[in-house]
């Protein structure tokens, strides 16, 4: 029961959560005040995709293997 938002909170709450990470494609709107009564902060995930020579743009994973090999995968990590 309740509100998008509290099932949310709920969740949070009931794995010990001390913050939230929301993605940044949402396609609901969120009101996030009830988060912020909690005490528990909401932080946004900033993904950038890594620019390399692809066969056909925006393929993902299984475009970046077969045109860089296994070193590809250090262009995915975070340095």
């Amino acid at each position: 029961d309740g509100s998008r938002e509290e099932r949310l909170l709920e969740l949070v709450r009931a794995v010990g959560g001390d913050e939230h990470l929301t993605s940044t494609t949402s396609t609901h709107e969120i009101d996030w005040s009830g988060f912020a009564e909690a005490g528990i902060p909401v932080r946004a995930q900033e993904f950038i995709a890594p620019v390399y020579e692809q066969s056909i743009p925006n393929l993902a994973a299984a475009d970046l293997l077969f045109w860089r090999g296994r070193s590809g995968i250090a262009s995915l990590t975070r340095r």
